[in-house]
C-alpha cells in the first residue's frame, strides 16, 4: 500500500505541474518529430526508474531522512527546509490558480474569492494527510484525466 500511495503521490506531483505547463511540455516533445513517441517512451522509462529508486529510500525515512543520509544532517537539514519552501511557494501559487480558474468556470461575480475559500481549506486537510493526500490527488487525476481527455477529443 505504501508503494501505491507514494505512486500516486508522484503522479499527483507529475501530472499536476504537467497541468501547469502542459504547452512547453508538447513544445519539448513535438520538436522530436516522428520521434516523438520515443521520447516520451524513454522519458516515461526514466520517471519509473527514478520512482522505483525514490521509492525504495522514502519508505523507509521520509524525506527528512532521505536528505540526512545522503548529504548529511546539516545539509539534509538545508535541503528539507529548502524543499518545505519550494512546496509552499509552489502551494501559493497553485491555490491562485485555481482563484483564478474559478472566476474563468464559474458565471458568479465573487467566482475568485469562492474558488479561493473552498480551495484553501481542500488543500490544508490534504496537506494535513501528508503522501496519502498528495496520493488522492494523484489517484483523482487518474480517474479524470481519461474523462477530460475524451471530453477535449469531443
Amino acid at each position: 500500500m505504501d508503494i501505491l500511495c507514494c505512486a500516486l503521490a508522484l503522479l499527483g506531483s507529475v501530472v499536476g505541474a504537467g497541468f501547469a505547463s502542459g504547452r512547453e511540455i508538447v513544445r519539448f516533445f513535438a520538436a522530436h518529430g516522428a520521434m516523438g513517441f520515443v521520447a516520451v517512451a524513454f522519458s516515461l522509462a526514466a520517471l519509473a526508474a527514478l520512482f522505483l529508486c525514490l521509492a525504495e529510500r522514502l519508505s523507509a525515512a521520509g524525506l527528512p531522512g532521505l536528505c540526512a543520509s545522503r548529504f548529511g544532517a546539516r545539509v539534509g537539514g538545508v535541503c528539507t527546509a529548502l524543499f518545505f519552501l519550494l512546496s509552499a511557494v509552489t502551494g501559493g501559487a497553485m491555490l491562485a490558480a485555481c482563484a483564478e480558474l474559478s472566476a474563468l468556470v464559474w458565471p458568479i461575480r465573487p467566482a475568485y474569492a469562492a474558488g479561493f475559500f473552498i480551495t484553501l481549506p481542500l488543500a490544508v486537510w490534504l496537506a494535513a494527510r501528508g503522501a496519502r493526500g498528495l496520493a488522492a490527488v494523484g489517484g483523482a487525476l487518474c480517474a479524470l484525466t481519461p474523462v477530460l481527455l475524451v471530453r477535449l477529443l469531443c
